[in-house]
């Protein structure tokens, strides 16, 4: 319907949402998956070269897939560290991986290795446990991409169990809905990063003409290629 009316005027939706507050969108690459413990020294390596790979194409921040153990997540993350240097941030999607004990110590590990946010560590609907988690740790808690509404995201908010919120526009009630959670987040001093993962290119389409518009946009999330793919 945005899209509709935005024909009709022959306007952007951004600026039919008030205006554009930025010329470009800061966005990182997303995501690269997870490594089996049992896949061996090579997967990582790829892992790795991909990483290279997309900091070649010019990207200054990516998202990998972890939480499958500890010490192995420790040894990827060394290595993707080791490889794309200090300058480059690494945030970490978890997929609800953990329970409260081990999200408290992934999150401790991943702190040693400056990662820009942990996102997802525990089931969506555990807002008690992510409020726990997001107060112990000093890494930026992330979540909401399963989020349906700005109700739900206000509990979240207001409980303090996210550092950075991540609507969805294909789950959490399109722009309109969309637009009045990144406001209400602005109210309580929190980022948003549009959730993306494998969306088609209307999905970026209308998650950028959002994240034009909001102040309190810190980046947004963009599916690698295909070609990029490790599996």
């Amino acid at each position: 319907l945005w899209d509709i009316l935005g024909k009709s005027v022959n306007a952007p939706i951004c600026k039919l949402l008030g205006g554009k507050i930025r010329d470009r969108i800061p966005v990182y690459a997303s995501c690269l998956p997870s490594v089996p413990v049992s896949a061996g020294e090579g997967a990582i390596e790829k892992l790795v070269s991909t990483a290279q790979a997309i900091v070649e194409q010019g990207f200054r921040s990516l998202k990998v897939k972890l939480g499958i153990e500890i010490n192995h997540d420790r040894y990827v993350l060394e290595q993707l560290r080791n490889a794309v240097g200090d300058q480059i941030g690494i945030a970490v999607y978890a997929n609800g991986a953990y329970d409260l004990p081990l999200a408290r110590q992934a999150g401790k590990m991943m702190e040693a290795f400056n990662v820009l946010w942990l996102e997802d560590p525990l089931n969506p609907e555990n807002m008690r446990d992510y409020t726990r988690l997001a107060s112990f740790l000093d890494l930026p808690v992330a979540g909401g991409g399963s989020l349906c509404n700005r109700w739900l995201f206000n509990d979240f908010m207001a409980a303090g169990a996210f550092d950075l919120i991540q609507p969805d526009v294909s789950r959490a009630g399109g722009i309109t809905e969309c637009r009045r959670i990144a406001m209400l987040a602005d109210t309580y001093g929190l980022p948003f990063a549009p959730h993306i993962s494998r969306g088609t290119a209307i999905y970026m389409a209308a998650s950028l003409q959002w994240a034009a518009t909001s102040p309190n946009l810190m980046t947004s999330e963009f599916p690698l290629d295909q070609d990029l793919a490790i599996n």
